[in-house]
């Protein structure tokens, strides 16, 4: 007998909320606001996934000795992209500059890496994948989920109320990625 009334003592604490008094809830949000809020962190957790590869693209084009830029391929692929967001009908000057912006964080990464072995006497980096068949199949099939993640933000872009689903905190904390903080400002500079 005793045992039970000490358990209904804790059970009746429990249901009164004594033990969750000095808890703060998060604030109420609608279906669509945590859907919005999922979405966008699809968006951010496939822009990290994207701009984490960058490192393997770097110590590949340092040992072919490639130059980081290469104006004409990006020219093409962004022509390319915004033709495959037509299929979505997204503004394909958003989509450009989206993915601009993404390349430039990807070359940021990249000239980080190459002036770091550039202080380096013989670099050569051991066991690289290749670009062609297994880096560029690979960011392409991330571009593909981009596009679509793209076109489930879309409207809160479009009605100027993505800043509010972007987190207060830096990303890099957010995510622990390993990416740098301004890496993630060039990356969202089309915001």
């Amino acid at each position: 007998m005793r045992f039970y009334t000490h358990l209904f003592s804790i059970f009746f604490f429990v249901l009164s909320g004594s033990c969750f008094a000095d808890a703060s809830l998060p604030p109420h949000q609608s279906i669509a606001e945590y859907t919005a809020q999922k979405d966008v962190d699809v968006l951010l957790l496939l822009m990290q996934k994207r701009l984490s590869v960058m490192h393997e693209v770097s110590r590949i084009k340092w040992n072919l000795q490639l130059p980081i830029e290469d104006r004409v391929r990006e020219g093409q692929i962004l022509n390319d992209l915004c033709i495959q967001c037509q299929k979505y009908t997204l503004d394909q000057a958003f989509v450009r500059n989206f993915f601009q912006a993404q390349m430039e964080a990807a070359k940021a990464i990249q000239s980080s890496d190459f002036a770091l072995w550039s202080s380096i006497s013989n670099v050569h980096h051991e066991a690289v994948l290749d670009l062609k068949l297994d880096i560029r199949p690979y960011l392409d099939g991330i571009t593909k989920e981009l596009i679509e993640a793209i076109a489930r933000i879309y409207p809160i872009v479009a009605n100027g109320t993505l800043s509010q689903y972007l987190t207060n905190d830096t990303l890099s904390s957010r995510y622990v990625d390993q990416i740098d903080e301004n890496i993630w400002k060039i990356a969202l500079s089309c915001f």
